[in-house]
């Protein structure tokens, strides 16, 4: 892959190697990040809680884009969650749960984004 470069120091008996990230390879990361940073937060398999450690690595207002445009999508996906569960009401109270269960998600996802977004514009 290319991403990474490293040299060889000898200490004694013992040899260390050192490795230094190749530009591709920063290139490779912050793709990464971005990717990360716009998906839901409790997506399954979310590398959000990773990305937004290393969120200094894009450019200056880049992660407070991402996490807006991550939000926006949170929203379309209650919107089309509530009209699932009017088209399905009285389906079943196994159905109700389900709906209950996404919505409770969506809805810590979006105040999860909320205080990440606050804190990046801090």
């Amino acid at each position: 892959m290319g991403a990474e470069t490293h040299s060889e120091e000898r200490t004694g008996d013992r040899l260390r190697r050192v490795y230094a990230i190749t530009p591709e390879g920063r290139r490779t990361l912050r793709d990464l990040l971005r990717k990360a940073l716009a998906a839901a937060p409790h997506s399954t398999r979310s590398d959000f809680a990773l990305a937004l450690r290393w969120h200094a690595l894009l450019e200056s207002g880049e992660a407070r884009d991402l996490v807006a445009a991550s939000s926006r999508a949170l929203e379309a996906q209650r919107a089309m969650l509530a009209a699932g569960r009017d088209a399905k009401a009285g389906l079943s109270p196994l159905a109700d749960a389900l709906f209950d269960n996404a919505e409770a998600h969506l809805a810590a996802d979006v105040k999860l984004l909320e205080d990440v977004q606050r804190l990046l514009d801090g």
